[in-house]
């Protein structure tokens, strides 16, 4: 085969018939409705929604997460209430929810929320728990019971890598002296290096000691070019993406 033609070649991942089906399907549903928006006519949007929160284990995630940007995005609030009952239902589409519920729900209510749904047995992804976390803002502090339930998860020597993250970054900016008593107890149950760079970034951000700092991060030479940006930055906090913080 000409190399040339390789390059060119489109990648997109070749899908089984039925799944191309559903696809286009989608496509034509999805395009209907922004058609429809367009127009000020929201009916086939609120049908689409009907179809999905009558059967929410199901629901398309393609489908939750088109339905989610709409909302947003034309401050539709059709059986939005709805969507935070029956959020536990659909984890799949826990990064589409969370800023929705964001913007129509105040603090208080969201917290109250989170620690319901974290705790429920429902939330056995600890990816959908983490996106929902997501939803609280770093700059802003919370009230006591979700700054303990972010303390104990990161205390956990066995929370997965993609909650311990946000915990532990959420942790040293809104209790710092929390942060570097759960960094210090928890530092020698840490081995895999991601986690320990996790755990150094957490810990500069904290204030923790500069040796132990680039202790945490010498131990393997993965983490060995993010120890030298601290060292060039003389261990100053890097600044965290707004996307990743806000």
């Amino acid at each position: 085969m000409n190399v040339n033609a390789i390059e060119n070649h489109n990648l997109e991942p070749i899908r089984p018939p039925h799944q191309q089906e559903e696809r286009s399907r989608l496509e034509i549903e999805h395009s209907a409705v922004d058609d429809a928006i367009l127009k000020k006519e929201t009916k086939p949007l609120e049908e689409l929604v009907d179809r999905l929160l009558d059967d929410p284990t199901r629901a398309s995630r393609t489908s939750l997460k088109f339905v989610a940007n709409r909302m947003r995005s034309h401050a539709i609030s059709y059986r939005l209430a709805e969507f935070s009952h029956l959020a536990e239902r659909m984890p799949h589409a826990a990064d589409a929810l969370a800023p929705m519920f964001k913007m129509v729900f105040s603090q208080d209510h969201l917290e109250d929320w989170f620690l319901n749904y974290a705790s429920s047995p429902w939330a056995s992804f600890d990816w959908s728990i983490a996106h929902y976390l997501r939803m609280f803002p770093s700059e802003k502090n919370p009230g006591s019971k979700l700054v303990d339930f972010v303390a104990e998860r990161s205390a956990d020597a066995r929370t997965p890598i993609v909650l311990l993250s946000i915990c532990l970054q959420r942790l040293a900016a809104w209790d710092a002296d929390k942060a570097r008593g759960v960094l210090t107890s928890i530092e020698r149950q840490i081995s895999h290096p991601q986690n320990r760079r996790i755990l150094a970034l957490a810990g500069n951000q904290a204030g923790i000691e500069r040796h132990k700092v680039r202790k945490w991060l010498s131990s393997h030479d993965e983490n060995r070019v993010t120890l030298e940006m601290l060292e060039h930055a003389n261990f100053g906090k890097p600044k965290v993406s707004s996307y990743y913080t806000a």
